[in-house]
């Protein structure tokens, strides 16, 4: 049975059992990134649960999902008119403030996820923000701040919660005791760090025009913007001026 049977023909136990999971940390994550009264995608809206939440804290939602039978029922939850509609088909251009994919991505098949993600990008306007939650993967890795979010305290308008300071850490890099928390990264990971957002600018990567904005690095400009901040005195007054975190190494390092 594939996952679209699963849910036409299991849509009422699958209702009754996510309905009411309580979500609301995890909608605030997501909706502080977000201008007030944003456009939201729910990606694979299911039975419209987060849809609904978001219509009802004054968001403009339209919704999508692949099930017939979700469709309607969320249609019917949320009042709004669900789309009929697999991630694999998006084409929208520049629409949405946010996506939010709950436990929806897990269903691509492995060598369409890279097309899913560039359509999804391109659903987004400029600095608009996905949201994720799931696990792909067996091992997948979770996605952690460069710079710690405390450095908020000092300067709200840093992008500590764009796209260019977003980076794939191992599970138990922010978990377990030796985790780096607060703790600024060392200068090793600052230099690789900058090769990666260079290297996304330089190849003309979808994201390029975003990370130029939040960076305010240009081709070849190096060093400059967002970088700045490490070594400015509002982190050494906000995490302080001590050690640095670097993790161990394990595999091959691609920047």
């Amino acid at each position: 049975m594939g996952n679209v049977d699963y849910y036409n023909q299991n849509s009422e136990q699958f209702v009754q059992t996510t309905l009411n999971v309580n979500m609301e940390s995890l909608y605030q994550a997501f909706l502080v990134l977000l201008p007030n009264g944003g456009h939201i995608l729910d990606l694979g809206c299911g039975s419209g649960r987060d849809t609904l939440a978001f219509k009802n804290k004054g968001y403009q939602v339209e919704a999508l999902d692949y099930s017939k039978a979700l469709v309607e029922k969320a249609t019917a939850l949320t009042g709004i008119p669900v789309r009929y509609q697999s991630f694999y088909d998006l084409n929208d251009h520049g629409i949405y403030d946010g996506i939010w994919a709950c436990a929806s991505l897990l269903h691509c098949e492995r060598d369409r996820l890279t097309d899913v993600m560039q359509s999804i990008l391109n659903a987004l306007k400029v600095n608009g923000i996905l949201i994720t939650i799931e696990q792909l993967f067996d091992h997948s890795a979770d996605v952690d701040h460069f710079f710690p979010h405390k450095l908020r305290e000092c300067d709200i308008q840093k992008p500590i919660n764009g796209v260019a300071n977003l980076v794939l850490a191992c599970p138990a890099c922010n978990r377990e005791q030796q985790g780096r928390f607060d703790r600024l990264p060392s200068v090793n990971l600052l230099k690789r760090f900058h090769i990666r957002n260079e290297y996304l600018i330089t190849n003309h990567h979808p994201l390029r025009e975003t990370l130029i904005a939040q960076t305010g690095l240009t081709e070849p400009a190096a060093g400059r913007g967002f970088y700045k901040m490490y070594i400015n005195n509002c982190a050494t007054l906000i995490v302080g001026g001590g050690e640095k975190w670097e993790p161990g190494m394990n595999g091959t390092s691609l920047f």
